[in-house]
């Protein structure tokens, strides 16, 4: 069984670190970015937060690393938040807000994220039916 309630303090001190570090230090190892690892941590945290049954703050944790992502021209892992939070959301049948959320992902699918490109078309058209009745 896993531990999300010290995984969410974990990656939530470790945010704060990187956000400390922004501007001091810019390149990490291999040529990573600070803006990187506090995408990965955020995004990492809105995992944590989600399996923990924290729609509120996982969605905002996700929303910060679909951000950071985006900032530094990683289409594809924003996009992969964005469906997150439109899952959240429609798990909580805010039908409208998830259609917002998935509607933001699709422009940002790179050609060879085709699948998942499919599956928000799925989840649309779901989501479309499901408000017409």
């Amino acid at each position: 069984m896993r531990d999300w309630e010290n995984a969410a303090l974990y990656y939530s001190q470790a945010l704060e670190l990187w956000q400390s570090w922004q501007g001091e230090i810019t390149q990490l190892w291999h040529g990573e970015t600070i803006r990187e690892w506090q995408a990965k941590t955020a995004f990492a945290l809105g995992q944590a937060y989600k399996n923990l049954g924290k729609s509120s703050e996982a969605i905002t944790a996700l929303d910060q690393a679909a951000n950071l992502y985006q900032e530094g021209n990683d289409f594809g892992s924003a996009a992969y938040c964005l469906v997150e939070i439109g899952d959240l959301l429609f798990t909580q049948r805010e039908w409208l807000k998830a259609l917002e959320y998935f509607n933001q992902a699709l422009p940002l699918w790179q050609d060879n994220h085709q699948a998942s490109k499919a599956d928000n078309y799925a989840v649309l058209a779901w989501i479309i039916h499901e408000g017409s009745r």
